[in-house]
């Protein structure tokens, strides 16, 4: 049974290649089109259909005639090109947003973050190179400024997801965000290097 087959649920491709090639072999056989030649692929019979399959082989091995080859050809050409056109492409950043970001090394030792606090200017780009000098440290940094509604946006604006940044001893860490909102946003040490871990504090500051 081939109740499903309608046509108008084929590529295409697919529906030009069976009328192109069930012409081409009715033209070569002489045989007159029986059965229903609807939209129903069902409603041909079984030579029918196996004529109009067929004449599509022999259409896409290249049993075809010129005349018939350049259609298909524009066709094939158009389908690629929407294709490669369609193709999802990684977004680079501009480079003008890189280029004027403001660079900022920090350095994490025990206990503490070098500079703090540290001070940027309300909408700038920052971004922070944290170097972990004598032991393996963690660098979190809230996103809400000190007094902040919980409910309210984010103050500074990561350009990825941000959660505990681990820095191993002499590796260095890039943080890069937005500074949006004034205020002062604590920054923590987020993995145990020690007795005095807890006190290990540091603090950015948004001028207005």
């Amino acid at each position: 049974m081939c109740c499903w087959a309608r046509l108008d649920t084929f590529p295409q491709w697919l529906r030009q290649g069976l009328a192109l090639g069930r012409q081409i072999v009715f033209e070569r056989s002489g045989a007159k089109r029986r059965g229903r030649s609807g939209n129903l692929y069902c409603g041909w019979d079984r030579a029918h259909r196996t004529a109009a399959w067929q004449g599509t082989l022999n259409y896409l091995r290249g049993g075809m005639t010129m005349r018939s080859w350049l259609p298909f050809s524009l066709m094939v050409a158009a389908t690629l090109s929407l294709t490669s056109s369609s193709v999802a492409r990684p977004a680079n950043p501009p480079a003008s947003a890189t280029e004027n970001a403001q660079v900022i090394e920090v350095v994490a030792k025990k206990y503490e973050f070098d500079p703090s606090p540290i001070r940027v200017k309300q909408g700038a780009r920052v971004r922070l190179k944290i170097k972990a000098t004598d032991h393996t440290h963690g660098f979190s940094i809230r996103l809400s400024p000190d007094g902040a509604d919980p409910d309210a946006a984010p103050g500074l604006v990561f350009s990825s997801p941000q959660d505990c940044q681990k820095i191993e001893k002499g590796d260095t860490v890039t943080v890069e965000f937005v500074a949006q909102i004034p205020g002062t946003y604590a920054i923590r040490c987020c993995v145990h290097c020690g007795w005095d871990h807890r006190a290990m504090k540091g603090q950015l500051v948004v001028e207005p």
